[in-house]
């Protein structure tokens, strides 16, 4: 019996988080600006010009595992988003957008048995950075590659397209065609989602998925895509055997097929510190929009010496400062001149967890005592130093939806103020009135 968890007070730690930036000779202060633009003509000046060097500083070490199929680090999994570029991206606000850099159109079919196809056509012209070409077939090799049977056996979830048509059968290897994928030609190719997964509000990202190079992963040239009318295939399987030293290998390999606005160019392993160098061959975001900043590095730092590095230079950036005590240090710091700091709310939220299939939390009205008994605000202000507030559903400060619809839920959810009184009650009307011993 899979165990049912509840949510207790679905209670939201919005930290408001800061990047605070030195305004020194790396000039980074007017890249925001740069980068907000949309307009086309300013996306190639952007793509073309000298920008300078940034070195961030994160809290958190790198590892130099580039993918996060095994649960490589945040750091790790955060510099590795720079180097890849995908079908549909978010804009930051849980808003999913087809990223019109890749996709030059795309035409939904709907069917009887209630799937919906998804067709994908590629711009033509699209390469990696290194200059060779990139097509549909790797894309599609994206599925073929992270839903194999043998990626299971390896370690990873194996679960890339796995509400598509057919993802059951050709990722247990009971067929070796992933029916539910086509390869129409070099710039096209499309994908049907199951029935069964639908109607769902984030279905856009059921078609999400950056490119890969399939042969850089098993160091295997003879793999080949193709596609004889039941679903695209392997034209040569991928076992454990065979190739699970080719693909740990990859993991960590620099140089790597890249498509993103940043290529990874270095890691040292002993600094904790990763360069990625512009793609001068990058498409652009969803809007066509390229960076300017020539190199980005991404460095270990000690939250204690955090802002001292920022001081000297040695940092240009902290990436996400947490906690009241961090933020009011660099609110301090802005404060004397020279630097910058940026807020902008959590898209996520924390919570408390209860089992509720077996004890005294499968029953509701424990559950309420306790949401009662915790006062969610006073605890959030303690645990956040008053950089966070208090949402009642499983949602973030930063999520459009709660922002556009935020009064309407405050007014029509439980709020659950702490009230002992109420908790008390509720207790008692559950026949909760026996202490340990089962007296009264």
């Amino acid at each position: 019996m899979k165990k049912k968890r509840f949510r207790l007070l679905f209670v939201l730690f919005a930290v408001l988080v800061i990047i605070m930036t030195g305004c020194g000779g790396n000039d980074v202060s007017t890249v925001g600006d740069e980068i907000s633009s949309s307009k086309e003509e300013d996306n190639e000046k952007q793509a073309t010009s000298n920008a300078s060097q940034v070195i961030i500083g994160n809290s958190t070490e790198l590892s130099g595992d580039w993918t996060e199929k095994w649960q490589n680090g945040a750091a790790d999994s955060e510099f590795t988003l720079m180097s890849r570029s995908s079908t549909v991206e978010n804009d930051g606000l849980g808003e999913f957008h087809i990223n019109k850099s890749i996709i030059e159109n795309h035409e939904i079919e709907d069917h009887e048995d209630g799937s919906r196809t998804y067709t994908l056509k590629l711009h033509d012209g699209l390469l990696w950075a290194d200059g060779t070409e990139l097509n549909a077939k790797n894309f599609v090799s994206t599925y073929l590659f992270w839903s194999a049977p043998a990626l299971r056996e390896m370690g990873a979830p194996a679960n890339e397209g796995d509400k598509l048509v057919g993802y059951r059968e050709y990722s247990s290897g009971e067929a070796k065609e992933f029916a539910g994928i086509r390869l129409i030609d070099d710039l096209t190719y499309s994908l049907t989602i199951d029935g069964e997964n639908l109607p769902f509000y984030y279905e856009i990202t059921l078609i999400q998925v950056p490119p890969i190079d399939i042969n850089f992963w098993t160091s295997d040239d003879e793999i080949e895509i193709l596609d004889d009318g039941n679903g695209v295939y392997l034209s040569k399987e991928i076992t454990t055997a065979e190739h699970q030293d080719a693909i740990s290998n990859a993991r960590h390999a620099i140089p790597r097929p890249c498509n993103g606005a940043y290529e990874i160019v270095d890691y040292d392993p002993t600094a904790k510190m990763a360069t990625a160098k512009l793609n001068p061959n990058y498409a652009g975001n969803w809007e066509g929009v390229k960076p300017t900043i020539e190199t980005i590095i991404m460095k270990k730092i000690n939250a204690d010496t955090q802002f001292d590095e920022l001081k000297t230079g040695s940092i240009d950036i902290i990436f996400q400062a947490r906690g009241g005590e961090e933020i009011n240090t660099g609110l301090d710091l802005e404060e004397e001149g020279g630097f910058k700091s940026f807020h902008y709310p959590r898209p996520g939220y924390g919570k408390l967890l209860f089992a509720c299939d077996y004890g005294p939390t499968q029953f509701v009205e424990v559950r309420q005592a306790f949401a009662y008994l915790l006062d969610r605000v006073d605890f959030t202000n303690s645990f956040t130093g008053g950089y966070g507030s208090v949402v009642n559903g499983p949602y973030g400060e930063g999520q459009w939806m709660y922002q556009e619809t935020k009064a309407e839920l405050n007014e029509r959810l439980n709020q659950y103020t702490y009230n002992p009184t109420e908790a008390v009650r509720l207790l008692e009307e559950g026949g909760w009135v026996l202490n340990s011993e089962g007296g009264p």
